[in-house]
């Protein structure tokens, strides 16, 4: 009995990990699913509503994160930094559509799919990462 008991507990902690990882696997200090380095005064987060909204409209993706800067030119450039380092990395841009309130960017690296989704409200401006 106690060796099923350590097996379940076992599986339920690998379960729990998985979808955790899952849900937002950063590494800290990169970005893009530890793709490329963040740079200064770019930040990441897993939770609060910016990552719930994000969580509730993408499905099917291995991975996801949002990065957050303040609302200022600086930070602007920031997110843009970001898209430039994926795309040396070899993505190469397949995809962009602009509406009033967001930005989409889709790369594509051999068989690797990668999402930016760049919004931003009064304090700060948000990029979701995504891919498969």
């Amino acid at each position: 009995m106690e060796l099923q008991m350590k097996q379940a507990l076992a599986l339920f902690a690998v379960a729990l990990l998985s979808i955790a990882s899952a849900a937002c696997p950063t590494k800290p200090g990169y970005a893009a699913n530890g793709l490329v380095k963040l740079p200064p005064g770019v930040n990441v987060t897993c939770e609060g509503a910016v990552y719930r909204e994000y969580r509730s409209m993408v499905s099917g993706e291995s991975w996801g994160e949002v990065l957050y800067v303040p609302r200022t030119s600086k930070g602007a450039a920031s997110l843009t930094r970001v898209v430039k380092m994926i795309t040396a990395k070899g993505y190469k841009e397949i995809s962009r559509k602009k509406t009033d309130q967001m930005l989409i960017i889709r790369f594509r690296k051999n068989d690797a799919v990668l999402t930016s989704m760049r919004s931003e409200d009064r304090e700060a401006m948000y990029m979701v990462l995504t891919g498969k």
